[in-house]
């Protein structure tokens, strides 16, 4: 049996699942992501301030899917682990 907190963080790593399965979030994902790397590039070497607002962007939106990869994979470590001992129960 799970404890609340578990269930959340199973709810929480099928949300996230769902978010990385749809194909509009992913295009959203994508196009923002190529608009940092054409502003960085399109950017001036001296525009420091610019780019390092690009690049914080960039970072951004690589945390927000870092993110929703590790609770998938919180989701995935509770799952795992109540599969094993519902095996062990049947053994």
């Amino acid at each position: 049996m799970l404890s609340e907190k578990e269930q959340a963080i199973v709810e929480g790593g099928l949300q996230a699942e769902a978010l990385l399965d749809n194909p509009t979030f992913v295009t959203i994902m994508q196009g923002l992501s190529l608009q940092c790397f054409e502003a960085f590039i399109a950017s001036i070497p001296p525009d420091s301030l610019g780019r390092e607002n690009t690049y914080n962007l960039f970072r951004g939106l690589q945390a927000i899917e870092e993110e929703l990869r590790g609770r998938i994979s919180a989701k995935d470590e509770i799952t795992r682990r109540l599969d094993d001992a519902l095996d062990d129960d049947q053994d």
